[in-house]
């Protein structure tokens, strides 16, 4: 089930789904790096980092597109290889199973609650970005599979899923500057495997965010005072990276 044996044509061919999002991995990454070691001579990569890294303070204050934006970046060239890998590797049976819309919604979704959590669990300086929480996501479906519908995967595959999901989520655990929220977030809904039930919670941790920006704005301002440093929310900075937490 899990043994890919196609070629890049057949690959991409029978699984666009997945094919498209290794493919968004890699091109912004290798775009976003490209923008850094040329000093700027390949443009734009830094913009692109900038605005769609998983900021808590710059959600809080309105920009909602980073609750999706992560899904697609990464930093650190193993960081984007396992990831890619696992969809590689664990997704196409799922596109083929589910379907390609049914598959990109879910995963899609699945990412966007894992930084829903993200935000309201995480402090509101916190940053990430990554895949794994909607990798989890295809964990999740594959266990739920697993408990109910037997007679959609095999015994050997069972067990693998069974062996791989336990030590990724022991190593979530292990593993410094991981966000943990995002991986069990993302990998329980999934579990739960009922999408009118996910789409619910998604609008009701929207409309509770749109809510909270008001007062998220006046904290953010807080803070700044605290810190003796009151600096405009539109002038604010930006992490650098270096307390980066990943899902991967």
């Amino acid at each position: 089930m899990f043994i890919r044996n196609e070629s890049f044509y057949s690959f991409r061919k029978n699984y666009p789904i997945v094919f498209s999002l290794v493919i968004i991995h890699i091109v912004l990454f290798a775009w976003i790096n490209l923008t850094s070691l040329t000093n700027g001579l390949i443009p734009f990569g830094d913009t692109i980092f900038q605005l769609g890294v998983g900021f808590n303070a710059a959600i809080a204050a309105g920009e909602l597109w980073r609750l999706i934006t992560p899904v697609f970046l990464h930093q650190g060239l193993t960081h984007v290889i396992l990831n890619s890998f696992a969809l590689v590797l664990f997704a196409p049976p799922l596109e083929k199973m589910i379907g390609r819309s049914r598959f990109i919604i879910v995963y899609v979704l699945m990412g966007l609650l894992a930084n829903v959590a993200t935000f309201f669990l995480g402090g509101l300086y916190y940053s990430h970005l990554g895949a794994s929480g909607a990798v989890f996501g295809v964990f999740g479906i594959y266990m739920y599979l697993i408990w109910k519908r037997k007679d959609l995967i095999d015994a050997a595959s069972a067990q693998l899923i069974l062996i791989l999901t336990l030590f990724s989520v022991v190593m979530t655990f292990l593993s410094p500057n991981i966000n943990v929220y995002a991986h069990i977030l993302g990998f329980f809904p999934a579990f739960c495997w009922h999408l009118s039930f996910c789409g619910t919670l998604c609008l009701s941790l929207a409309s509770s965010i749109i809510k909270l920006r008001p007062k998220s704005r006046f904290l953010i301002q807080t803070a700044g005072k605290a810190a003796g440093n009151s600096v405009p929310l539109s002038d604010r900075g930006f992490p650098d990276g270096s307390g980066m937490r990943l899902s991967c």
